[in-house]
């Protein structure tokens, strides 16, 4: 929370926390990369298929993670799930 209910009061470490990443962000965000392409790269990529098609994603991704639980319950199952599916 960035103010406290009870009392009133700002949490400046977080807002701090924030402004920092934001302040890396935008570093990074200033440096010009410069990458050659690839055409060996870029092949590969463009040929790599997924054995599941959206439908099948998306319902894999359901299993994974129902609609409602939180992000512990499901980690502490997640490789049992995945091992069933």
């Amino acid at each position: 929370k960035y103010l406290d209910d009870d009392k009133k009061l700002l949490n400046f470490d977080k807002l701090r926390m924030i402004s920092h990443v934001i302040s890396e962000l935008v570093t990074f965000q200033n440096i010009p990369y410069q990458f050659t392409p690839s055409p060996t790269i870029q092949k590969l990529l463009k040929q790599i298929v997924t054995p599941f098609d959206e439908d099948q994603l998306y319902n894999i991704s359901r299993i994974l993670e129902p609609v409602g639980s939180t992000k512990t319950q499901s980690s502490n199952s997640l490789m049992d799930k995945i091992r069933k599916v």
